[in-house]
Formats: C-alpha cells, sequence, structure tokens
C-alpha cells in the first residue's frame, strides 16, 4: 500500500518564478517596507494577515500571500472604475509574499454587514419518518410563526449601526 504525502502549508513552492511578477522590487523598497512593518506595525493591532502601518497603509505579509494579489489590484485599477487599493511595491523575501499598498477609504467608511435570520412563533416538527418505498408526497405545514432576519452592520473602526430587523421593511 502506497504511504500518501500529507497536505503541507509550506507555500515556497508557489513562489517559484514568479518575482517577475514583483512590483517595485527595489532594495530600497524591500528595506523600507519590512523597517515600516517592524517598527510602525507595532502600534496597530494586526488583523491576519494584514498589518496597518498608518490610518490608510498596510503591509499584507504571510507564506500564503501571493504576488498574483497585487498584480491583480494593478490591472483592475488601471481597466477599471473599481475602487481597489493602490499597490505601491511587492515583493517576496524568504518565503513570504509582502504587498505594501494604501486603501483610500477612512475606517468610518469601511462596514461589514451580516444577516441572521430565525423564527418566532408555533411551529410543527419539519422531519418525519416515511418509508422510501411509498410514492406519497410529503410537504411541511407551517404553524403561526414568523420568519425574522436581522442585519448588524459595524465599522473598520468599531463604530455600529443599531440592528435592523425584518418587519422595517415590511411597510414599504
Amino acid at each position: 500500500m502506497a504511504s500518501r504525502r500529507p497536505f503541507s502549508h509550506n507555500a515556497g513552492t508557489e513562489h517559484k518564478d514568479i518575482h517577475s511578477l514583483a512590483i517595485n522590487n527595489t532594495l530600497f523598497h524591500r528595506l523600507s517596507t519590512r523597517l515600516a512593518l517592524q517598527t510602525l506595525g507595532r502600534f496597530h493591532r494586526s488583523d491576519g494577515l494584514c498589518t496597518p502601518i498608518s490610518k490608510r497603509q498596510i503591509v499584507k505579509t504571510g507564506r500564503r500571500v501571493q504576488l498574483t494579489e497585487a498584480v491583480t489590484m494593478r490591472f483592475v485599477a488601471e481597466h477599471t472604475s473599481v475602487p481597489v487599493p493602490k499597490v505601491y511595491c511587492s515583493f517576496v523575501h524568504k518565503d513570504r509574499t509582502f504587498i505594501y499598498l494604501q486603501h483610500q477609504y477612512a475606517p468610518d467608511c469601511i462596514y461589514n454587514m451580516d444577516d441572521s435570520g430565525f423564527a418566532v412563533g408555533e411551529s410543527q416538527s419539519s422531519r418525519a419518518l416515511v418509508n422510501i418505498r411509498d410514492k406519497s408526497s410529503w410537504k411541511v405545514v407551517s404553524g403561526r410563526q414568523e420568519w425574522i432576519t436581522a442585519i448588524e452592520c459595524i465599522s473598520a473602526s468599531g463604530r455600529a449601526i443599531p440592528p435592523l430587523t425584518s418587519p422595517w421593511w415590511e411597510d414599504w
């Protein structure tokens, strides 16, 4: 029985032969990006792969970050009107990709939105044990219940909009 190689999280092989995709890959840009990350990055809270070094400048780094992300952002910026972060430079150093970018929106203008649905009221069971060979058609009969959707929004700066629930749009 042949043994299978375990999945490797090492992304070093993903970086082979793609150094030509690097943007502004000069010694000055590489050193200043890494220096900014080590000094200014300590004053800001990191969010996984992205570390802010000022209000609008971010260094995204990691073994799973790819140079193609920076190339794609630059392509979209040059060929569409879709707002994307401006890429100052991108490079690979010791099997880690670094992308130094600036977004154009203040944290108060960046929101994360989520919705949740839940049932209120009495309901009948929606599960039934039936014989698979039975040719009868089954359907769920709802009880006296109402579905409500709640929408929550919070900005990148921590400002929250009060939650909205589905009855607010029933009057429209």
